[in-house]
């Protein structure tokens, strides 16, 4: 917990976490619209999710659920990802088996047209 005193100008509390390596807020928009563009890359078959774990989901009949930004604040979780992170739903086994399949016909596009 940290106890912060009453009169805390906000923006100075911004200008300390941008300098403490947390992103601003006012980035929040823009780095999950980035991170969104990014899971909708497609690898060199032109298909499959470029990213190996949203690829993992999405053919074992996940449905992307949300990108949750400032999910992952540490050193490692910024430097892979800005700290945004992805969750994933899975459903029913018919549900499941009906998401991959659409996911081996159309790849990522499947997501764009959800």
């Amino acid at each position: 917990q940290v106890n912060l005193p009453e009169n805390l100008d906000l923006v100075q509390l911004e200008k300390l976490g941008e300098a403490a390596g947390l992103l601003g807020a006012g980035l929040r928009n823009a780095v999950l619209r980035l991170a969104y563009e990014y899971v909708l890359l497609k690898d060199p078959s032109g298909s499959r999710a470029a990213d190996p774990e949203v690829h993992f989901h999405l053919q074992a009949g996940a449905d992307l659920r949300a990108l949750h930004w400032r999910a992952d604040e540490s050193q490692r979780g910024l430097v892979e990802s800005l700290g945004v992170m992805a969750s994933f739903n899975y459903g029913s086994v018919e549900e499941e088996e009906t998401r991959s399949k659409h996911y081996r016909e159309l790849g990522v596009a499947m997501l764009a047209q959800a």
